[in-house]
């Protein structure tokens, strides 16, 4: 998920300038038709990615690998929001992905093409075009 490349920018969430990015796909879920349908591929940095993945991040916390305040701080600052609302997104989240983990997508390119597994991450890129 994570890949060690290095893109110095802005965070496509917290503007923080001149950071190492990672990709982030931005996903539309249609639930009537079972279709995941991917709509762009996002630069973020660490935090606001970490942010985008809970259950990962709890994975990472658990592990000692990230510090539980640093990503709820920064949450926090970007959405200018009390740790308590983290609390109350960090349960919507979890239970958003329980409920599309029981779905049988079709997961289709923004053009409506099928994304298989195995597909190289330049083609992934030019089909958003």
């Amino acid at each position: 998920m994570f890949e060690d490349v290095q893109i110095l920018s802005n965070c496509s969430i917290c503007d923080k300038k001149n950071v190492r990015l990672e990709a982030h796909e931005d996903w539309e879920y249609d639930y009537e038709n079972s279709i995941q349908k991917l709509n762009d591929i996002k630069a973020l940095c660490r935090m606001c990615h970490l942010n985008s993945h809970l259950g990962f991040s709890r994975i990472l916390i658990r592990e000692g690998k990230l510090k539980a305040g640093e990503l709820i701080g920064h949450w926090c600052k970007v959405n200018n929001e009390r740790e308590e609302k983290f609390k109350e997104y960090e349960g919507i989240v979890f239970n958003l992905w329980s409920l599309r983990n029981k779905f049988n997508w079709k997961i289709v390119d923004k053009n409506g093409h099928n994304i298989y597994r195995g597909l190289h991450f330049d083609d992934l890129l030019s089909s958003l075009k």
